[in-house]
């Protein structure tokens, strides 16, 4: 792939609809914004999450700026102007998960815990700012993670921080805002929560991708959930009480989009989208807070290990998880989850008979 000037800004990629672009142009930076289904416009992929697969890619730009993509970097060439590099993805990809990077940035490498390689992208003039927190904040995160869900998916990962920003979990490569990754940025915004969120998703999403639009609660209701117990653990904010404040609006929030598990399609709009909405997000947080509540915490531990474990660079379902859930927990917790699941009218939370939805 040559980047040249036919990458539409930012702005006219705004006019087309966010589903409607795969990779766009804010001022010198290029990033790629794929998700749900924007990757077939910068090639022909069969651009559904269900088709995985590793990935080459060879990007050709300008030499004086930086390049970047998923994977890792395998080779470089420059020749009259342009340097070529290309990138190998050993971990199957998803489509949505395709991110491209060029612009005025360094990329920094570091060694990560547990033999992860830490790789970041970031703006030149910005990098001061930066580096010190990324350095203070994603290796903690991926301890975090790896300490409750076993070994970390990727080889290596990091996060590509443009002017343009956006947060996006693409695949070993966190797309995220500069500005909110500066010292006064993550201050302000709570910035490492959303880095957590998005960690969170190599695990949930990316090594382990929906098989159906309708099981995308699997990946953000994960993301949510894990960035709450992030931040209970980081900053002392209670899992208990975001669930709680969930739970109270659950019902009016499923009434108007359809159950967690079978969100209804006219609900979402442009219609061309996946459904990302309150169901994937809080509605997927909540039934998994209440699996835990149900088998208790240690079984819920091994219930997530094993889903990250048997189903690796894969895609999960729905009733795949159901099943899982059931053998590992030693009873049949088919009419329970559905009840979560499928319902627009959720069922009293286990421990907390005083909840009122």
């Amino acid at each position: 792939m040559r980047v040249g000037a036919k990458v539409p800004t930012a702005e006219e990629a705004a006019k087309l609809g966010t589903s409607a672009y795969g990779m766009v142009r804010y001022g010198g930076f290029v990033q790629t914004a794929a998700q749900p289904s924007g990757a077939h416009r910068i090639a022909a992929l069969a651009d559904h999450p269900a088709q995985k697969a590793p990935a080459t890619l060879t990007v050709t730009a300008p030499s004086r700026f930086g390049t970047i993509a998923n994977g890792e970097q395998t080779s470089s060439r420059s020749a009259g102007g342009w340097t070529e590099r290309r990138f190998e993805t050993r971990q199957a990809l998803a489509t949505q998960l395709l991110q491209i990077g060029v612009g005025p940035f360094r990329v920094v490498e570091r060694k990560g815990p547990h033999g992860v390689r830490l790789r970041h992208a970031v703006p030149r003039d910005q990098a001061g700012k930066i580096l010190p927190q990324l350095d203070a904040t994603v290796p903690r995160i991926l301890e975090f993670l790896t300490g409750r869900l076993g070994t970390f998916p990727q080889r290596t990962y990091g996060v590509y921080a443009t002017p343009a920003g956006g947060e996006l979990e693409t695949q070993s490569l966190a797309l995220m805002p500069a500005d909110q990754l500066t010292t006064q940025g993550m201050q302000e915004n709570g910035t490492d929560g959303v880095l957590a969120h998005e960690a969170v998703h190599e695990y949930f999403g990316n090594s382990v991708s929906p098989h159906r639009w309708s099981d995308l609660w699997l990946s953000e209701g994960h993301a949510v959930l894990y960035q709450y117990l992030w931040s209970e653990a980081e900053h002392g904010t209670r899992l208990e009480k975001a669930m709680r404040n969930a739970y109270e609006r659950a019902n009016k929030e499923l009434r108007a989009s359809g159950p967690v598990a079978a969100p209804r399609r006219e609900a979402f709009e442009p219609r061309d989208r996946a459904p990302y909405g309150w169901g994937a997000y809080q509605g997927g947080a909540l039934a998994l807070y209440a699996l835990q509540q149900k088998v208790g915490e240690r079984t819920f531990q091994d219930i997530e290990r094993a889903w990250v474990r048997e189903n690796r660079d894969g895609t999960g379902s729905t009733a795949g998880f159901v099943r899982l859930a059931s053998r590992v927990a030693g009873q049949d917790l088919k009419p329970f989850l559905h009840s979560w699941l499928y319902s627009t009218k959720l069922p009293k939370m286990p421990g907390h008979p005083d909840w009122s939805a």
